[in-house]
């Protein structure tokens, strides 16, 4: 029996950059990615190294388009092949992210799905659902659901920062065939804690695909099969003969696919047990802990940062303005200098910080703390906000002056996770 396996992700503005009906950006995760680079990671990183025994694997994403009052479901295929980890790496890799893409139909999605699945005659068949939202496009998806299972299929939700409605349906919508939910929020989206959050989906994944392929070829293997082996010299009929061997050579595949799935649910088993025994010894304790960044998006912001800061300090400053980081984040203490024209002395420290929301939080590292402390008088720090789409300078001439009046306070007005050696700082209006 083969595994078919169908990704569904969610391609519905919420997962990507949503600027529509004043939305700003509102749906970003606590790292300022995107939903979508998340469904990605998951799916690259988590899930699907865990189904490489899979014969076949489609990834489509999914959203809706409304026209004249009409939601139309609209679906592209991501990838559809045998399984291969590292071209499914790429193509997964490609998607973007989403822009105004409209609504959420699951159902849609999911009946598309099956009616592929239903194509696949007496086969493992499973369906991966990664979204933020809930049903808006309508119909009956319980009935849909258990269609795919009188079908031997099973349906895996992984739900992105849902609200407690949506969480309802998704679980519902599992449980119609004996399926998993995951819930990720906010405050959840370090790697070792996604990890810890998809053991359940990726243990009843193997349990599925183990009762489905193992169990029927272990009790032919254990009744009629090895008793033809045994007696295949006294065999006369020549065809009977071909034909019991051929038996016997696919239920010895079959014991060895099913080898092979003990040995990932052991694997599981193992990664679980190693968790909670560091999580009992406080490897990651309270006091302990781990802030992990997007590097790749934080490059992005600094560089559209500085680079708006730079051609409005070349207005003012013209060729007196040194950009430090033109060529590549270089790791000073400070991003750009302005020199005097007469004997090249630096005039003016200057810091830029920049951020991708509207909010008016920033940090110092210990290094650039003490720049601040030791040229107070000369130091300039630059706060640009939205800085992909609609960049606004807020100029701090005098930072020191700027606290001792209140208008920039030491802390910050929600629960943030910060590396040791900064210090966080608030621009209050």
């Amino acid at each position: 029996m083969e595994t078919i396996i169908e990704v569904l992700i969610d391609n519905s503005s919420s997962m990507g950059y949503w600027t529509q009906n004043g939305q700003n950006n509102s749906y970003l995760l606590p790292d300022g990615s995107t939903r979508m680079s998340l469904a990605k990671s998951i799916l690259i990183d988590e899930l699907l190294p865990t189904f490489d025994y899979a014969s076949k694997v489609v990834v489509r994403k999914f959203h809706s388009v409304t026209k004249d009052g009409i939601d139309t479901l609209i679906i592209d295929t991501v990838f559809d092949s045998t399984f291969d980890l590292a071209l499914f790496s790429e193509k997964i890799s490609e998607i973007a992210d989403p822009i105004n893409t409209g609504g959420t139909p699951i159902t849609a999605a999911i009946k598309a799905s099956i009616n592929s699945l239903l194509t696949y005659q007496n086969s493992d068949k499973k369906i991966i659902l990664i979204t933020d939202g809930e049903e808006n496009g309508g119909g009956d998806y319980r009935h849909d659901t258990e269609v795919l299972l009188r079908e031997n299929g099973i349906l895996f939700v992984v739900g992105i920062a849902q609200d407690e409605v949506a969480k309802v349906k998704a679980q519902e919508l599992a449980d119609v065939t004996g399926g998993a939910y995951i819930d990720l929020q906010s405050k959840a989206y370090s790697k070792l804690a996604v990890q810890q959050k998809l053991w359940p989906i990726k243990a009843a994944a193997l349990n599925h695909s183990l009762r489905n392929i193992a169990k029927p070829q272990l009790e032919i293997i254990n009744s009629e099969v090895p008793k033809q082996v045994q007696n295949e010299k006294q065999e006369e009929d020549g065809d009977k003969y071909k034909e019991e061997r051929l038996k016997f050579e696919k239920v010895i595949q079959h014991n060895a696919t099913a080898i092979t799935l003990i040995s990932k649910q052991l694997a599981v088993l193992s990664e679980e047990i190693k968790e909670l025994r560091g999580r009992n010894n406080k490897e990651l304790s309270e006091d302990e802990v781990q802030v992990e960044e997007n590097a790749e998006l934080n490059e992005s912001v600094r560089l559209a940062s500085e680079r708006h800061l730079y051609y409005a300090l070349r207005t003012k400053f013209g060729e007196r303005v040194k950009w430090l980081n033109e060529a590549g984040e270089t790791g000073n203490s400070h991003d750009f200098e302005v020199v005097d024209s007469i004997d090249d002395s630096i005039e003016y420290y200057i810091e830029c910080k920049g951020s991708i929301y509207t909010e008016k939080v920033f940090y110092l590292t210990k290094n650039e703390w003490h720049l601040f402390l030791s040229n107070s008088k000369n130091y300039q720090l630059y706060f640009i906000s939205d800085a992909f789409r609609n960049p606004q300078i807020t100029k701090i001439d005098n930072l020191m002056d700027w606290l001792c009046r209140g208008k920039v306070v030491p802390y910050a007005g929600k629960n943030l996770k910060v590396k040791k050696e900064r210090i966080v700082f608030t621009i209050l209006d």
